[in-house]
């Protein structure tokens, strides 16, 4: 019962992966214009037009028309025009993990392709012949605003807070045996009319980045488990059929060192994997309907351990993520991270 719980939890947590490209990366797509001759320009895409910037500057260009040019214009140079070209977009092939549905939102928005590349030159000729022209190299200013692009802002601390399903405390004897208790002496039977997607957790995470790879941390949080019993109306002093006697809880408070590493980087989402590994307090005790009190009571401590794959979106200071893995913190989490301090 607990797998089949769990299967249906990651088919509906994959659903949400519809139109990946859409959703990570928008209609539109952010590109640097330079020359080799400091000056203001005026330029003109097929989104807007940018009066009196100075290269190099970012422009945006729509992700369905990027074979369309990009003008660009001066009082005393005449400048190549730019043809962005495209490419494909990999965040496409992420729909494959749901249905492959995704993929036609993704062709209608444009968003299943991306500019072939992210800086361009325009040549700057001068209008007046023999004009003097100073040429200059822009390549360390391009490179930055190519990176900025590319890249998420990077902060050293990042702070937040989840909400999980599917949590589990893995190596819970005592759990198992209160299971089998239930079952075999007091002839009670799952409740399958009460669906617990296994449990539940509420957690909190601390990391410090090392670089924009590797961030090391702190998990902590507390999860809860529970499993719902009836007792049939042909059991030995059976109840009416409806009336459920009570439930096994399963309770931990965890703390888990952790490492997380940076897989792969988009300009609005980060793809990643975490790992911790620590202690948990479990408390394991049956709460019946015709008792004002918890029985069967006990606690003890033992390992906890989470590992989990994500995605983060955003690229300011607040961001949100979703992650779908096993162990303390569930298989699939929702929740908010802030990020502060270069």
């Amino acid at each position: 019962m607990k797998n089949i719980r769990l299967l249906l939890l990651c088919l509906g947590a994959t659903s949400l992966l519809s139109s990946c490209a859409t959703l990570f990366s928008g209609r539109r797509a952010d590109v640097v214009v330079y020359s080799d001759v400091p000056q203001r320009v005026s330029i003109r895409t097929n989104v807007t037009s940018y009066d009196s910037v100075a290269l190099p500057c970012v422009v945006q260009v729509d992700r369905r028309h990027l074979r369309d040019s990009v003008f660009v214009s001066s009082s005393r140079y005449s400048h190549s025009a730019i043809v962005p070209e495209s490419k494909l977009n990999p965040m496409i092939f992420v729909n494959l993990l749901h249905d492959g549905l995704g993929i036609l939102v993704d062709l209608a928005t444009g968003s299943s392709h991306e500019p072939k590349q992210l800086a361009y030159f325009t040549t700057s000729t001068p209008k007046m012949a023999g004009d003097r022209v100073e040429r200059v190299s822009m390549q360390e200013q391009v490179d930055q605003m190519v990176n900025t692009i590319k890249y998420p802002a990077f902060y050293r601390h990042e702070g937040g807070g989840a909400f999980g399903l599917g949590s589990r405390i893995w190596n819970n004897t005592y759990y198992d045996d209160l299971e089998k208790k239930m079952m075999t002496e007091y002839h009670m039977e799952y409740d399958h009319m009460c669906f617990y997607l296994g449990g539940y957790s509420l957690g909190g995470h601390y990391y410090y980045h090392l670089n924009r790879r590797w961030a090391v941390g702190l998990l902590a949080g507390m999860s809860v488990e529970r499993q719902d019993f009836f007792l049939p109306k042909d059991a030995p002093g059976g109840h009416p059929v409806f009336r459920y006697p009570g439930s096994i809880f399963s309770s931990s408070l965890y703390v888990m060192p952790a490492a997380k590493f940076s897989i792969y980087t988009f300009p609005n989402m980060t793809v990643y994997a975490k790992g911790g590994l620590g202690m948990q307090r479990v408390t394991v005790y049956y709460d019946g309907d015709d008792s004002s009190h918890r029985q069967f009571e006990r606690s003890r401590w033992q390992w906890a351990g989470q590992l989990s794959g994500g995605m983060e979106f955003g690229r300011g200071h607040l961001r949100s993520f979703v992650e779908i893995g096993a162990g303390s913190e569930g298989v699939f989490r929702v929740g908010i991270s802030g990020h502060f301090g270069h």
